[in-house]
């Protein structure tokens, strides 16, 4: 299998032309630390649930744990709250 790098990736996709032109690569790591330490948050709480009966429960619960942490932010919105969702 041939292992390239993602720049190198993006690079044959745009002269292939199943990329767009100005599609940029960024690497930022500190980026991607902040998502990763969110995630792990998130996954402490689930874990305790001991899995999911359904597809349905989980959709649920995790939406429900997102919408506590993002008041607990100050980041939520009516949208969120809204109990008929």
């Amino acid at each position: 299998m041939l292992r390239m790098c993602c720049g190198q990736a993006i690079r044959e996709l745009k002269r292939a032309g199943r990329c767009p032109s100005e599609t940029d690569h960024r690497q930022v790591k500190c980026l991607n630390n902040v998502v990763e330490a969110d995630h792990g948050k998130l996954k402490r709480l689930i874990k305790p649930t001991l899995g999911f009966k359904s597809m349905k429960t989980a959709c649920a619960t995790i939406a429900g744990f997102e919408a506590m942490r993002a008041l607990a932010k100050w980041r939520a919105t009516a949208s969120l709250i809204d109990a008929r969702q």
